[in-house]
């Protein structure tokens, strides 16, 4: 069984990652979890963490650690992503789903997180997709795929997305919709697009983007991101200690 230290499940494999998600969807959904190593999902049978029945509303904490080997292919399934449905109070924080990974689904489909029902404000901090995403229908995404109708806040800083994005239609690569009262700061983009709403669709409050196509960010070359020049100005002029990039290792800026 997964080990829990002060209320905090302790999850250190593949198996206790899925077991996280069947804790939530058991009635579980704002539980506490923390990554105590990179977690590799080859093998491991998994759903989403959290579901229109149980939406997860807790806390998840990556540990500075990556998800490998995620592999989601669900073509009839809407909320796709390492977490599927998320509601106010989610605070998921310090995790990257590594370029090994694919998602595949329906609608609101996303790296991070498929969507959010319901209001209130959910916060990723610290996060990275670098897994192919797909939707067949709508909101397709590297973070977070939908605020459904828009009622609910998302607080997204520090996160990018380096994966490929492809969907049916209002797609982006941050969030294929937010809520009109989020905030988006100092994260970026690598590919993915719909149209000009490159990195996020509908209003919100933002500041300290990068974006390859420059229609909502600062326009940065793929060869910026991977040589530490974007790394650079994504940290202030070298002022901040947010991004981190191992050259000849890292493709891109890190946010750990």
């Amino acid at each position: 069984a997964i080990d829990i230290k002060d209320g905090v499940y302790q999850i250190s494999s593949g198996a206790d990652l899925a077991e996280f998600s069947r804790l939530v969807a058991e009635g579980n959904g704002n539980i506490k979890g923390v990554m105590t190593r990179d977690v590799d999902m080859t093998g491991i049978g998994f759903s989403p963490i959290g579901s229109g029945d149980v939406p997860f509303s807790g806390v998840f904490d990556g540990g500075c650690n990556y998800v490998r080997n995620l592999t989601i292919d669900s073509p009839a399934k809407s909320y796709v992503g390492l977490f599927g449905v998320v509601s106010n109070g989610a605070y998921i924080k310090n995790v990257i789903v590594d370029a090994s990974s694919s998602v595949a689904g329906k609608d609101f489909c996303a790296g991070i997180a498929g969507g959010s029902v319901g209001g209130g404000t959910v916060t990723i901090e610290n996060c990275g997709n670098e897994a192919a995403v797909y939707a067949s229908g709508a909101n397709a995404a590297g973070i977070i795929g939908v605020s459904y109708l828009g009622s609910c806040n998302f607080n997204i800083t520090n996160c990018y997305n380096a994966g490929q994005i492809d969907g049916g239609r209002e797609s982006a690569a941050i969030s294929g919709w937010v809520g009109g009262g989020s905030v988006i700061k100092n994260s970026g983009n690598v590919t993915g697009m719909d149209g000009t709403k490159s990195l996020y669709r509908n209003t919100c409050t933002s500041s300290g983007l990068y974006d390859i196509y420059g229609y909502q960010g600062t326009k940065i070359s793929g060869e910026d991101f991977r040589s530490g020049a974007a790394a650079y100005l994504m940290n202030n002029h070298g002022n901040d200690n947010i991004w981190y990039q191992t050259l000849g290792e890292d493709l891109q800026p890190v946010p750990f």
